[in-house]
């Protein structure tokens, strides 16, 4: 099957691609408090949400590198699978980043 190589090799540079734009959004995020502009209005905590998206990168990954793009067999499959609950961890993440944080109590004035 000779068709088969190209679509693997393709499959390779597109995830490798989303892998650097995660993390370079996450470091982004973390060090800089930048997110992306279609978030802006919705992103409370931007570090929260560069956590999220390094936490994502990771996950991603590791689910595919280690899962579909792998090929056939299960020595690492639990892997994929643990890198499958982490994107989705990270997914969680950035999710709470849009939501407000804890307010700090206000002293009572006497």
């Amino acid at each position: 099957m000779g068709g088969e190589q190209p679509v693997r090799t393709a499959m390779l540079v597109v995830s490798a691609v989303v892998v650097v734009l995660f993390l370079a959004a996450g470091v982004a995020g973390v060090a800089t408090r930048w997110t992306l502009p279609r978030n802006r209005g919705r992103v409370l905590r931007p570090r929260l949400a560069g956590c999220g998206a390094l936490l994502s990168a990771a996950g991603y990954g590791l689910f595919m590198f280690l899962g579909p793009l792998r090929g056939p067999g299960t020595r690492f499959a639990w892997v994929a699978w643990v890198g499958w609950l982490m994107f989705m961890a990270g997914c969680g993440v950035q999710w709470l980043s849009t939501r407000p944080g804890r307010s700090r109590p206000t002293p009572a004035s006497s």
